[in-house]
């Protein structure tokens, strides 16, 4: 499954990114679940950022994400309040939280 969606991803028209690879791809999600959250800087809008966490869904299902989007100088000037929030979000809804690093 995780070779179609590279495959699916690769195949986009217009994207204009280079091609995803397997080993960088399964290292870069590797990163994600050691810190306990996914960040995106520039991709979605060019002065934005991203930050996604998990949630447990209420049925058992897919996991569900709640992401926060804020201009990057934001970002970089509140990190931890805001990886705290998204912790916070966390521990509300029953996830798992992020370790204890990544929310400082």
């Amino acid at each position: 499954e995780g070779t179609a969606w590279i495959n699916r991803i690769n195949a986009e028209e217009g994207s204009g990114d280079e091609p995803v690879g397997r080993a960088a791809l399964i290292e870069h999600l590797h990163g994600v679940r050691a810190r306990g959250y996914a960040e995106v800087l520039g991709d979605v809008e060019s002065a934005e950022a991203v930050l996604a966490v998990p949630i447990a869904s209420p049925m058992g299902a897919m996991p569900l994400v709640v992401t926060i989007a804020v201009p990057i100088d934001r970002l970089e000037r509140e990190r931890a309040s805001l990886l705290e929030a998204l912790a916070d979000f966390q521990r509300r809804f029953g996830a798992v939280p992020m370790p204890a690093a990544a929310a400082s």
